[in-house]
């Protein structure tokens, strides 16, 4: 994403009310049929196999970032902490990720992380 895209991103964000923001995150389980091996570990809290999904979109609802493969019963957070984009975002972001964390699993409003 360009210095570009992120400033009118962020001023869409920015007339909704939400200033600094330039994605939105949210985890979800995609269903599966049950897995040969490891069967427990795709089972989720709601009793379906699934695997994690981690998506940023835009304000456009355009995916700027996925990632995908995590089992069913693995915590979103724990999604969240070993997935690329909290490593690139642990060193740009202007508070603590321990900050952040009260919002996940559910709902997670990033901060702008635009270069200056």
């Amino acid at each position: 994403m360009t210095n570009e895209e992120k400033i009118e991103i962020e001023s869409h964000f920015r007339q909704d009310e939400f200033p600094g923001v330039i994605g939105v995150i949210v985890g979800t389980h995609i269903e599966i049929d049950k897995t040969q091996g490891d069967s427990d570990s795709y089972l989720n809290r709601k009793n379906f196999f699934s695997i994690q999904a981690q998506v940023v979109c835009d304000h456009k609802r355009k995916i700027r970032d996925i990632f995908v493969g995590y089992p069913g019963s693995v915590h979103d957070s724990r999604v969240f902490r070993t997935s690329p984009l909290f490593g690139t975002l642990r060193g740009k972001m202007w508070k603590p990720l321990y900050y952040w964390r009260q919002w996940l699993p559910w709902f997670t409003i990033l901060p702008n992380s635009i270069s200056r």
